[in-house]
């Protein structure tokens, strides 16, 4: 067997195996299981929130796919293609809850909060980049 053939039988077996995962993943655990709302009351403490996408199991499992197949191809892309969809995702959801708002502008803001762990002004916008994480374990029998 060549090279090449193993790494083609190394990829599809992982692109298999994450598929059950993702497959596995999506049945079991849902948004409701989690604390969410918990956190989300929390943190809107005086703020209005603006929400990015929801990372589940299956977001996750495909990036893993996405590594994989950069690691099989030797070739950053598959990665980066995966990142830049869910990178682009997110700020389209958040510009969507604020009107008038660019995405060009808030990608700036969000990174110069993230860069800077301080609030950006913006006329009379205060914007604080973070992330909330939710516990969403549970047991399954």
């Amino acid at each position: 067997m060549s090279r090449k053939e193993a790494k083609v039988k190394k990829f599809i077996f992982l692109v298999l195996l994450l598929s059950l995962l993702l497959y596995l993943s999506t049945n079991y655990v849902n948004a409701e299981d989690s604390n969410r709302n918990e956190v989300r009351a929390n943190l809107s403490d005086g703020w209005s929130v603006v929400w990015g996408h929801n990372f589940t199991e299956g977001d996750w499992v495909e990036g893993l796919a996405a590594i994989s197949a950069s690691i099989a191809t030797e070739s950053p892309a598959p990665f980066l293609k995966w990142f830049d969809y869910k990178l682009t995702q997110n700020f389209k959801k958040i510009s969507g809850s604020l009107p008038g708002v660019v995405v060009s502008d808030l990608e700036r803001w969000v990174l110069e909060s993230l860069d800077k762990k301080s609030i950006i002004r913006y006329k009379d916008l205060r914007i604080a980049a973070g992330f909330a994480t939710y516990k969403r374990w549970q047991r399954v029998v």
